[in-house]
């Protein structure tokens, strides 16, 4: 685990999900039969538990603002922190194999709003940068995909507590994953 919101991402935390055997597998058919490299299955299974997070988090938001303090938009950054290096993990995959163009249109969804404006354009500032640390590292491996995690860290999208989170609540799921596919082998 890590000292780093402690308070807020321990084990059974509302804020850290617990990786079930149905997510390895998926990991798992997404790198034998979709061929995926390991670091963009894993993290395009973060984005699929991102939207059980998010719906874990709709169910009782009263309950989380008063244990942990965060409102709905502290619950919104938190899915944005928890999304962003996945995302552009998975843009820099699909840069490689089918041009920055195709990236852009994936991971940069028509805005509805300003916010949403916001993070298409952070993401398209970062995409490149991001694909340059994933195809300098051609085995695209864990090392790969943590070296985005470090570099938006160092350009957060967010300085909001609740964002920085989700980030680190991803990092570590992230790691956690690697691990137990490594325990699986």
């Amino acid at each position: 685990m890590t000292d780093k919101y402690a308070d807020i991402l321990y084990p059974g935390s509302p804020f850290l999900p617990e990786i079930t055997l149905e997510n390895i597998t998926t990991v798992q058919q997404d790198i034998s039969v979709r061929h995926r490299p390991v670091s963009v299955a894993v993290s395009f299974q973060l984005c699929e538990m991102a939207i059980d997070l998010n719906e874990y988090h709709g169910s009782d938001p009263q309950w989380l603002n008063n244990i942990f303090k965060a409102d709905l938009k502290d619950l919104d950054l938190f899915m944005f922190g928890y999304t962003m290096a996945p995302s552009l993990i998975i843009g820099s995959f699909i840069i490689d194999a089918y041009g920055p163009k195709a990236a852009f249109n994936y991971i940069c969804p028509p805005a509805t709003d300003h916010f949403l404006s916001d993070v298409n354009i952070y993401k398209s500032n970062h995409l490149i940068p991001c694909s340059d640390l994933y195809t300098s590292l051609k085995d695209h491996s864990k090392k790969a995909g943590l070296d985005i995690f470090t570099y938006l860290e160092k350009v957060p999208f967010s300085t909001n507590r609740f964002f920085q989170i989700g980030h680190e609540a991803s990092r570590l799921t992230f790691i956690n994953f690697f691990e137990q596919l490594d325990w699986m082998q």
